[in-house]
């Protein structure tokens, strides 16, 4: 697991944001948006992610909140990003099934495209193996909470969560509710605070907004919210401050997240003039213990004719019939035996044996808790038959 800063200081970093929003202090906002959302009066650490069966690296974030929660007396916290839209019901598992290993993907739920998870009902899993069982197990009232209960339950050998809350409801709170009238009535200084912001760091990818434009989404397809209406959910630089404002003591993020959130924090000194909890960074590079060949022995194991035959030509006599009659059996035999290596197929299989990013409950066997892996181990790939 790789964290920044070390986790052994992290515990000296948890604490409470600073500052007060529109002429309230922001522990005010904090304890009615604890009791809005059903948490308890102790320190609170932030991890999240959209509602699908993500890598190990992600599975790091929780492990190490998990950690830090035990130390201090905490609570984990699981922020899900309930608007997302995407196919978190297929997923991609590596096939070691053909001559070169390769890739498949796996339909376990059918999802709309276009449509918002919090928007869509609980899905029937359409295979049976660990993800369909996780879903359906797991408790929730929508497509995005479901998949999100189902991993948290299948994070249970390595780390636990206490409570899993959907980012929309962050817009419910009092301090959300703030914000959004703040937006409605005075839009300009949130907006050039936001521009001002993505242009300090130009890197992070996120687009500046236009005239008129807000930091939010509407509606179930998460159209660009130029108007106030009642059907809104959060882009993620008003999510994330919220969430390190309003909600936690200490957020875990991942590589990604750590640098377009700095973008949040100047946001939120320029526009709010407060400062969000502080921001921690946990992730890790597991890979499957898969086998690929490398070009070099495939090579090798093509043009390597096998030792009778070599040993038997070596030794008739040169142009003889019968070193002609042990080369052309040796040519028969490598024609029904061999087939030319495919060197692309070689090249994506070498990629494919490096990959980090197969769904963490691939990693059952061969993942410790302390996100070693076991030399012996061998990975069970047999989950999406």
């Amino acid at each position: 697991m790789l964290t920044e800063p070390a986790i052994s200081t992290w515990s000296s970093l948890v604490g409470s944001p600073s500052g007060e929003i529109f002429g309230t202090d922001i522990s005010v906002w904090k304890r009615a948006a604890r009791k809005t959302l059903g948490l308890q009066e102790k320190p609170i650490i932030i991890s999240g992610h959209q509602p699908e069966f993500f890598h190990a690296g992600i599975l790091a974030k929780f492990v190490a909140a998990r950690a830090i929660a035990d130390e201090i007396d905490g609570v984990v916290v699981h922020l899900v990003v309930d608007h997302h839209i995407g196919q978190s019901g297929v997923i991609e598992v590596p096939d070691t099934t053909g001559r070169y290993l390769s890739t498949k993907k796996c339909t376990i739920a059918t999802l709309q495209e276009n449509v918002a998870m919090k928007d869509q009902p609980r899905v029937s899993p359409q295979l049976d193996n660990i993800f369909s069982r996780a879903l359906c197990e797991a408790v929730g009232d929508n497509a995005a909470m479901q998949f999100a209960n189902a991993t948290d339950d299948l994070m249970t050998p390595w780390a636990t969560v206490d409570h899993c809350i959907g980012a929309s409801a962050l817009l419910e709170t009092d301090l959300g509710k703030a914000i959004i009238e703040e937006m409605l009535v005075n839009p300009q200084p949130c907006i050039a605070a936001y521009n001002n912001a993505l242009m300090q760091y130009p890197s992070c990818g996120i687009p500046l907004l236009e005239a008129g434009e807000l930091p939010l989404w509407q509606g179930k397809t998460n159209e660009k919210a130029t108007r106030i209406v009642d059907d809104l959910r959060p882009r993620a630089l008003l999510l994330t401050l919220l969430a390190r404002v309003v909600l936690g003591d200490l957020f875990v993020h991942g590589s990604g997240g750590c640098e377009y959130d700095q973008v949040m924090e100047r946001w939120a000194t320029d526009w709010l003039n407060v400062t969000p909890c502080a921001m921690v960074m946990a992730t890790a590079n597991v890979t499957l213990p898969l086998f690929a060949q490398s070009i070099e022995e495939a090579r090798k194991t093509y043009f390597d004719a096998p030792s009778n035959y070599v040993e038997a030509i070596a030794t008739a006599p040169y142009g003889s019939p019968e070193r002609k009659r042990i080369f052309l059996a040796l040519h028969k035999w490598l024609e029904g035996q061999h087939q030319k290596p495919d060197i692309r197929a070689l090249k994506n299989a070498l990629r494919i044996a490096k990959r980090r990013d197969w769904p963490f409950p691939l990693y059952a066997n061969v993942l410790t808790k302390d996100f070693s892996v076991a030399k012996s181990a061998q990975a069970s790939l047999s989950y999406c038959q």
